[in-house]
């Protein structure tokens, strides 16, 4: 259960998704005054390859399986 920041109104994960959804205001829900922030590592050097989509195709890994991160 989610609760306000006062304390008095409960609801539920699912609740407050379907708030969300609809556009409703969910800020009561969240402590803006003290944010917990996390600080995640940065990922390693990473680079764009464009190939061309007949090399993709003909490529023998080219199945969704195959389709990683490296």
């Amino acid at each position: 259960m989610i609760a306000t920041k006062d304390g008095k109104r409960r609801i539920s994960a699912e609740e407050l998704d379907r708030m969300f959804d609809n556009g409703d205001d969910v800020l009561e829900f969240f402590d803006m005054e003290h944010p917990i922030v996390e600080h995640h590592p940065p990922l390693g050097p990473r680079i764009t390859l464009t190939v061309p989509a007949w090399a993709v195709a003909e490529s023998p890994r080219s199945e969704p399986a195959a389709q990683t991160t490296r």
